[in-house]
């Protein structure tokens, strides 16, 4: 479990975002929690590193991906721009 959190770390200092797609119960909501408090307990401890894009604040909020559009949940490409 600390290896993955470690390497969703690395990813998020290189990433805007990223998707975390896995079976029911293997630990996926478990992990960004982790990864959620960790960040959080390093800020409060005055830990943060601004220049990495780390232990920033982290507040987090959960939808249902069917209550909007496909587009407004990944994101769209439009040719002409």
């Amino acid at each position: 479990m600390l290896d993955k959190c470690n390497e969703i770390s690395e990813i998020l200092k290189i990433r805007f975002g990223m998707m975390l797609v896995g079976p029911a119960m293997s630990g996926k909501t478990t992990l960004l929690s982790l990864l959620k408090q960790a960040w959080n307990k390093l800020h409060e401890l005055g830990k943060a590193n601004p220049e990495l894009n780390q232990c920033l604040h982290v507040e987090s909020a959960t939808f249902n991906p069917k209550s909007i559009s496909i587009e407004e949940l990944y994101g769209n490409f439009e040719s002409v721009t």
